[in-house]
């Protein structure tokens, strides 16, 4: 799901850094995987050269924290971009610009208890942004903005 930074579909937990010596602490959302997962894409390519081919594609997917139902299948996320190829021996150079579109369900985020040690779902604003640029700039725990850039050897499946 090129829509999204490595395992970042997944169900994440709302966890504090390891200690620093920040004065206001640090919290991190860590991926913690699922039992359930769907993924795909559609992808169109047109060489520009011998070597070099544009590509355009529509990727989709999501983790469950259970396992894969069809009450799922409305919430999947959805991703859009273009690409460039650069063919060599080994296989395909490629570099893809992803953007997210704002609809599905965003993955679930946990949070612990300190006091009780309870684990609850919490919801949360879903960044705006594009690499920090734009966006409505509000507060969100999970800081991944809508736009991903991936560079990568071999094409994506």
């Amino acid at each position: 799901m090129r829509g999204f930074s490595d395992r970042r579909l997944s169900p994440l937990l709302l966890a504090p850094a390891p200690t620093t010596s920040a004065a206001t602490p640090i919290t991190l959302s860590l991926p913690i995987g699922g039992n359930g997962m769907v993924e795909g894409n559609f992808e169109l390519r047109f060489p520009l050269s011998q070597n070099v081919v544009l590509a355009a594609f529509l990727d989709f997917g999501q983790v469950t924290q259970g396992l894969l139902g069809s009450s799922d299948l409305p919430s999947l996320l959805w991703a859009t971009g273009f690409g460039l190829r650069y063919r060599t021996v080994i296989g395909p150079i490629r570099v893809d610009f992803a953007r997210r579109l704002q609809f599905g369900r965003p993955p679930p985020l946990y949070v612990i208890d300190s006091n009780t040690g309870a684990v609850t779902s919490t919801p949360y604003a879903v960044a705006d942004d594009c690499f920090g640029i734009g966006g409505s700039g509000r507060a969100t725990p999970v800081t991944d903005g809508l736009c991903v850039l991936h560079i990568a050897i071999g094409e994506d499946f």
